[in-house]
């Protein structure tokens, strides 16, 4: 099996149905049963089948601007990571979020972030911190700060995470 990749707006409305299937079973949210994503739409994907081309295992990838005290920062924000319950074990995860890396640091992007468990992402080398995080609320037309405890980041440079705000230019992720 080789994880493959998908730009999404290729994704046809037969794999769109088949990853909500497999994030509703991951996540056990509603919201999947009517799209395939969180908070925004990712730009790129990677899944993995099986041999009889079952959908097992899949990560989204966003390419994110962030404001910071070290200026605009470009990020890949990964989300919906999950392996199909039945799957799990089998090293699917470790393969897909190994792939996105590659891809990314291929594409000079200095940090991926993810909000997720530091048990399950610290053997990646995600890193926990505690920026507080700044978003753009466009109802109320304003920024709004908000702390989030499971933001992680991995660096794939050797430039330094900033302290202090971090701006999350669009949605989250």
């Amino acid at each position: 099996m080789k994880p493959l990749y998908i730009y999404d707006p290729t994704v046809s409305q037969v794999l769109d149905v088949e990853i909500r299937e497999l994030l509703c079973q991951c996540f056990k949210d509603a919201r999947f049963r009517y799209q395939r994503f969180n908070y925004e739409l990712p730009v790129h994907r990677w899944i993995l089948r099986n041999g009889e081309g079952k959908l097992l295992a899949h990560v989204g990838v966003h390419d994110k601007r962030l404001g910071s005290e070290k200026g605009e920062l470009r990020v890949a924000g990964l989300a919906e990571v999950c392996v199909h319950p039945e799957a799990r074990g089998n090293g699917y995860m470790r393969r897909l979020v190994g792939e996105a890396h590659r891809w990314c640091r291929a594409q000079g992007i200095d940090f991926a972030t993810l909000f997720g468990k530091s048990e399950i992402y610290g053997r990646f080398g995600y890193v926990p911190q505690n920026n507080q995080l700044e978003l753009f609320d466009v109802e109320a037309g304003v920024w709004k700060q908000k702390s989030f405890p499971h933001f992680q980041v991995l660096p794939f440079s050797a430039q330094s995470w900033p302290r202090g705000l971090i701006q999350l230019f669009g949605p989250e992720y």
